[in-house]
Formats: C-alpha cells, structure tokens, sequence
C-alpha cells in the first residue's frame, strides 16, 4: 500500500465529507485534550506494518487513538480505541473507507466525528453501518459512543478504512477470508498487528 494515500489536507476532507452522526455521549466531563499533535501540521512520519496498517504520527503525533478492529462480514462496524492514559477529544478525525480506485480516502461518505466526543482512557468507540429501516442509532456491544456509518466494507473485495486527524491511520480489510462471527483484528488488542479474530465490538480483542 502506498503510504502517500494518507497524506491528505484535512481541510479538504472536511470540506468534501458529509456528516453521518449516531448517538454522541452528553456525558464528556467538558475535557478537550488532542493527544496527536497539531492539525495544521505539514509533517508526516509513516510508517507501515507487516499487515498493512499506515500510520502518519505527524508532528509530535502519539498514536493514542487506533484503530482497533473492523467488521466487513455480517454486520459492518469500526471499533475505535484509545490506547493512551488520558481522554481524548475525537473532534477534528474522520472516518471512512477508500475508492475503488487505488483506496485514497472517500470523502463523500466520510464520518465527522463532532466536538466533545471524549473517549476515554482504554474506552472504545463504534461506528456501525445502519439497517436501511433503523431509527435510533445502535451499534453492537452498546458503546457509550457509538455512530452511523453511510459506507460499506466489503468482506468479497476486501478494503481500506482510513481513520484520518491528527493522527492518520490506514488499514487494508483483507479480501474473501474472513469466516462469520470473524473480524480483523488487532492481536494483542489495540497495540498488535491485524489478524483473524473473533468479533468483540466495545470489547477488548481475543482470537
């Protein structure tokens, strides 16, 4: 995977990408804390793993927020995890999957992440594609913070989600192997390299 699909200006993502919010918490303490850096910073520092994942730590950019395990067979979902030891302030990533067309971030179907969306220390977040007559949002593993998603991920095809802000990440959903009940998944949880796992959503990962 070419690292540079990842080395986007977030000022146009923002501007392309269309909102798709579910359930955001009311319960966020009031603490807004970036832990990745400035968003207005042109550096980059990536790097890719032996699964495919692409991290862009940026200036000073920790990688407390990863992510964590993603869903592409039956349900469709995203879990997010912050691997740091304070709470961070989603607002200002996105998340979404990549074109057909060599997986560069699709900004049309993007997920903004609004302000106040605190995710704590060890806490995970989901985002879950929506059946098409759901009302409120639901996510599985009821997560406090849990949202919809507009794009789909594609267990034939394999894909690429892209959790882009301060601290962009990228990883390759791989094609036709994942069984049901299966998700990719980061093994140890939230700091290991992808593989085959079972599916844990707002849980943490297990083979």
């Amino acid at each position: 995977m070419q690292s540079s699909r990842i080395f986007l200006g977030l000022s146009f993502l923002f501007a392309g990408a269309a909102t798709a919010l579910g359930a955001c918490s009311d319960g966020n303490d009031g603490i807004s804390a970036y832990d990745g850096g400035s968003k207005d910073s042109g550096a980059s520092d990536a790097a890719a793993t032996s699964d495919g994942t692409v991290r862009d730590g940026g200036a000073g950019g920790s990688g407390k927020i990863t992510l964590n395990e993603i869903s592409g067979k039956g349900d469709e979902w995203v879990e997010i995890a912050n691997i740091g030891d304070a709470p961070i302030d989603l607002h200002g990533y996105s998340l979404t999957d990549g074109d057909k067309d060599g997986g560069a971030p699709k900004t049309s179907d993007a997920l903004v992440f609004p302000a106040q969306t605190i995710l704590a220390p060890g806490e995970f977040l989901v985002a879950a594609k929506q059946p098409a007559d759901a009302g409120a949002v639901t996510c599985p593993g009821k997560p406090r913070l849990c949202f919809a998603i507009t794009f789909g991920i594609s267990n034939k095809d394999g894909d690429v989600i892209h959790l882009l802000g301060p601290t962009n990440e990228t990883v390759a959903y791989p094609a036709a192997t994942l069984l049901d009940g299966e998700t990719w998944s980061r093994l140890p949880s939230s700091t290991g390299n992808f593989g085959r796992g079972k599916a844990t959503p707002n849980a943490a990962n297990s083979q």
